[in-house]
């Protein structure tokens, strides 16, 4: 499975990933770095992002490098939800990803 999205170019010596702030080009917008840019994330068992994608949805949530990231936002406002409670109970599933810059064709 892939998905198109915007996300902000993190700067060079920056500690993390090259990429980070993924959503729609307003919302990636928004973070400090070296500019927006398309990029196409894709399910891969070894990736270095993770994501929850809902049952049912095809949008990605709580795009980040960790899982405890991921589990963190998910838990965000509710700290008695559990996210590995609910993907056994099949409210969606924890994905890894890895992500590339898309060049346009001009």
């Amino acid at each position: 499975m892939t998905w198109k999205m915007f996300a902000q170019r993190r700067k060079p010596g920056t500690p993390g990933q090259p990429f980070y702030q993924f959503g729609r080009q307003g919302y990636a917008g928004l973070a400090p770095g070296l500019g927006v840019t398309e990029v196409e994330l894709t399910e891969d068992s070894d990736g270095p992002y993770w994501a929850w994608l809902p049952t049912g949805s095809d949008t990605l949530r709580f795009i980040s490098d960790t899982p405890e990231r991921v589990e963190h936002f998910y838990r965000c406002g509710e700290p008695d939800i559990d996210m590995a409670r609910d993907e056994l109970a099949g409210s969606g599933r924890l994905l890894r990803l890895s992500a590339r810059e898309l060049v346009s064709q001009q």
